[in-house]
């Protein structure tokens, strides 16, 4: 594998390549600096993740059914998704085939038709997938959190939007989130695999070039305030997630929190598996995650048990989370360091992994990121990181979420006072 290599056109859009020798495929994508986080009017709730879907529907160029079948003729697979910050179209399809990859892809960012028909149709999958998570409580628990974590603003509503506001978009309202948003300066190209780079940009360069950049409006920026919402449900199990602020993606101690996650609540060796789920039996599934964003991260706990079990659940829990801010050992630390340099490298063997990562760091920092640079800082993790961190993430408000039989769970505030006392 060669290193990433980056040009930048007129116009602001950023084209990034890896050169990988040993493979036949290509991943090649465009990543779109906007995501749910941008939707700032209650009518947008949801227009991200629904304009990702309709890109798909059909083009001046092509039908819907000639989009799917120009890429699978060739053995190649097309896909897209939506996060709060993130809107990716990406391709995975044989090297010698990278011309026709980029006229598809290039042909949907700019010439979608967004056809009423199809906008009706579209209407009704989503609606279904909205009501497909409410029918899955251990994916709605955590909507709720977010809801919780983020209360009125963008990052607490669902990338999903909402039944009102998804019945109500148009065709207008499309063209205009693209018009606003899918700007050259907030595109990247990024391709891995065995491709060549100056190929790639002139392909690039000469379907947009002709683009003119505008300035875009920036996503609102995020405040925590912690809270709680609660959902009662007749059902056999309770949904819990428990957590707290933590810090952005480009912070100093973004990794610090990454490695207490693990440590809490990473795999079967963790603290919260071994101690709640081996030894107590009292949660069928239990883990923790910081997830980062640009400007703020949040740190959670996810726990899935029994209505009779959550008086007995709660202490213990918060036992696990208050131990670790004052007492890590050096094999647990080194574990999960090595969780998360061997995912690293298992991501460079991957091609789609590589581009999406270089995109990811244009969006961050301006340019790829090299794997070497994020070990040092995984590596610098130490002790006295993690307990200052943890110390820092453990005494703020907290945010409870819970979905079912409720009657057994503690009071959001006496919660709470556990982690202060």
């Amino acid at each position: 594998m060669t290193e990433p290599q980056l040009t930048t056109l007129e116009n602001g859009l950023r084209i990034v390549s890896s050169f990988m020798p040993e493979v036949e495929s290509i991943a090649l994508g465009v990543w779109v600096n906007v995501g749910a986080r941008f939707e700032n009017t209650p009518q947008e709730k949801g227009i991200a993740h629904f304009l990702e879907h309709m890109s798909f529907k059909g083009t001046k160029k092509y039908s819907a059914l000639e989009i799917a079948q120009t890429i699978e003729n060739a053995g190649g697979s097309i896909n897209a998704y939506t996060s709060y910050e993130k809107t990716a179209y990406y391709i995975r399809l044989l090297h010698q085939d990278l011309a026709l990859g980029c006229n598809i892809l290039f042909e949907v960012l700019q010439h979608s038709l967004y056809d009423p028909e199809e906008i009706e149709k579209e209407r009704g999958v989503i609606l279904q997938e909205i009501g497909m998570v409410q029918d899955t409580p251990d994916n709605l628990v955590f909507d709720h959190f977010q809801n919780a974590a983020f209360a009125n603003q963008p990052l607490g509503d669902p990338i999903l939007g909402n039944k009102e506001s998804v019945s109500a978009m148009t065709q207008d309202d499309f063209i205009a989130f693209v018009n606003t948003h899918y700007q050259p300066s907030n595109l990247v190209v990024a391709a891995s695999g065995k491709v060549e780079h100056q190929q790639l940009v002139d392909i690039v360069s000469h379907a947009m070039s002709h683009l003119k950049n505008i300035p875009s409006p920036p996503c609102i920026p995020a405040s925590y305030t912690g809270g709680e919402k609660l959902e009662e449900r007749d059902s056999q199990q309770v949904h819990i997630a428990l957590g707290f602020p933590s810090p952005a993606r480009s912070h100093k101690n973004h990794w610090t929190a990454a490695i207490i996650a693990q440590i809490l609540g990473g795999g079967m060796s963790s603290r919260l598996f071994q101690e709640i789920r081996e030894k107590r039996g009292l949660v069928y599934a239990i883990g923790a995650s910081h997830c980062p964003y640009n400007d703020i991260g949040d740190f959670s706990i996810y726990a899935g048990t029994g209505p009779e079990l959550i008086s007995e659940l709660i202490p213990v829990l918060v036992d696990e989370i208050i131990a670790l801010a004052h007492n890590v050992s050096d094999e647990e630390i080194q574990r999960a360091k090595k969780r998360f340099q061997a995912g690293l490298l298992m991501g460079q063997e991957s091609a789609y992994s590589r581009a999406q990562s270089h995109a990811h760091h244009i969006f961050l920092y301006g340019k790829p990121k090299h794997s070497d640079d994020i070990m040092q800082e995984i590596n610098a993790v130490d002790k006295n990181n993690i307990k200052e961190v943890s110390q820092s993430i453990f005494s703020s408000p907290i945010t409870l979420a819970a979905i079912g039989p409720l009657a057994n769970l503690e009071k959001t505030d006496s919660i709470q006072k556990r982690f202060l006392s």
